[in-house]
């Protein structure tokens, strides 16, 4: 399911530039300072020259294995996303980050304010929609699944004791 080293690889990088995002406030010194931090990280995981810009609540990053772009505070469900993956409607979005390496492209969408309930309905959603559970399971007050149609997958991972839900969205070329 996975579109390569390199995008798990960008996945992770990103989950540290937006943990640097959110930590800072907008100040122009502590944006500098984030950046540079980033770009430091960026270069040691990629092995190579990397280039991080935060401005306007993005974080938008390029390295030799691709490129990527995280948007905290987002408020509209990702336009550029399949169209063939459902709508998640009962939560709240929290941020989106986008990546693309050689591989393919990824889409993460953060949401907050999401009840159990809503992840089966999701569920069902994407069963409705033609997709193929690979795999869901509930882990107490947690739930994951994992779907496929065509080249592009859609995961989910769920935390109810913090009501929060990570789509992860990948296509494969």
């Amino acid at each position: 399911m996975s579109i390569g080293k390199r995008s798990g690889l960008l996945a992770l990088v990103l989950a540290f530039v937006l943990g640097i995002a959110l930590s800072t406030s907008c100040q122009k010194a502590n944006e500098k300072a984030a950046e540079e931090t980033a770009e430091r990280a960026l270069e040691k995981a990629a092995g190579g020259k990397a280039d991080v810009d935060l401005s306007k609540g993005k974080v938008k990053f390029s390295s030799e294995e691709g490129k990527g772009e995280v948007e905290y505070g987002a408020s509209s469900w990702p336009e550029d996303l399949p169209a063939d993956v459902p709508l998640f409607e009962n939560g709240k979005l929290g941020a989106v980050m986008r990546s693309e390496t050689e591989g393919g492209k990824g889409w993460t969408i953060y949401l907050k304010e999401v009840e159990k309930s809503s992840v089966k309905g999701y569920i069902d959603a994407l069963k409705k929609a033609g997709w193929e559970i690979k795999m869901s399971m509930e882990m107490g007050e947690g739930e994951t699944f994992q779907t496929a149609k065509d080249k592009v997958f859609v995961m989910g991972t769920y935390s109810g004791t913090e009501k929060v839900m990570a789509l992860s969205v990948t296509i494969e070329k």
